[in-house]
């Protein structure tokens, strides 16, 4: 009487476990995929940032005109309704490269690029079993790499947003002046957004790769399917 309650539910433990753990597989696989992938737009988004910095003169080639990212001030603004003013020219106060941002998002996309090869890397010895990383070494490198995809990702976000209002504005600025230039930046947001939203995914993916991870490893999961004896989880 036993037996035939028993095995039926130990049978349907089984199976659940069979549809977790391939699913959990292919989550692993994709997560690694993506990271790679990210990790390949995020090099492409470097050069973009390098090209951004390498020019500090606006350039017009075929009607189009490219221009640099610059932080300017302007010539009149309002403190407790009294107008403020600085005798300039042009209209601006003054006005400086924004070298320090744009280094800064470049060095965290070249973090990231390292963080995630080596992510995967360690993954893959310790699937494999090469060398002395196991799989919740890379976890605990999943849970790092999270917090500096998002990192990230938000620098990597302003600085879009900045190179986008800043043409916008320019575009005012030269339609207003009797020109139909069309006005760009030097660097191309569209890589660097792909790169902003690669870097999202791949942390969103990641987070829940480890939580199932930690799960299977320590939870009532675990402890179901006698992992009891420190052996390691894939």
């Amino acid at each position: 009487m036993v037996d035939t309650v028993v095995v039926p539910i130990m049978a349907a433990a089984a199976a659940d476990h069979g549809k977790f753990h391939c699913f959990r597989r292919i989550l692993t696989a994709l997560t690694r995929t993506v990271a790679l992938v990210y990790a390949a737009a995020a090099v492409y988004a470097i050069i973009e940032t390098r090209i951004l910095l390498s020019n500090s003169e606006p350039i017009l080639e075929d009607d189009v005109l490219f221009l640099p990212l610059l932080l300017c001030t302007p010539s009149s603004y309002y403190v407790d309704g009294t107008k403020i003013s600085i005798e300039v020219e042009e209209g601006y106060g003054g006005c400086q490269k924004m070298d320090f941002l744009i280094n800064s998002c470049a060095v965290g996309l070249l973090f990231s690029v390292i963080a995630s090869v080596f992510f995967v890397v360690v993954d893959l010895m310790a699937r494999r079993k090469w060398g002395p990383f196991n799989t919740s070494s890379a976890t605990g490198m999943g849970v790092f790499l999270f917090f500096i995809l998002v990192q990230t990702g938000i620098s990597t976000g302003a600085l879009v947003e900045q190179i986008q209002y800043y043409v916008k504005f320019q575009e005012t600025f030269v339609g207003s002046s009797g020109f139909s230039y069309n006005v760009k930046s030097f660097a191309d947001t569209k890589i660097l957004l792909a790169a902003v939203g690669l870097s999202f995914g791949t942390a969103i993916l990641i987070f829940i790769d480890c939580v199932l991870h930690l799960s299977l490893r320590y939870g009532r999961t675990g402890k179901e399917l006698g992992n009891v004896r420190g052996e390691d989880v894939v």
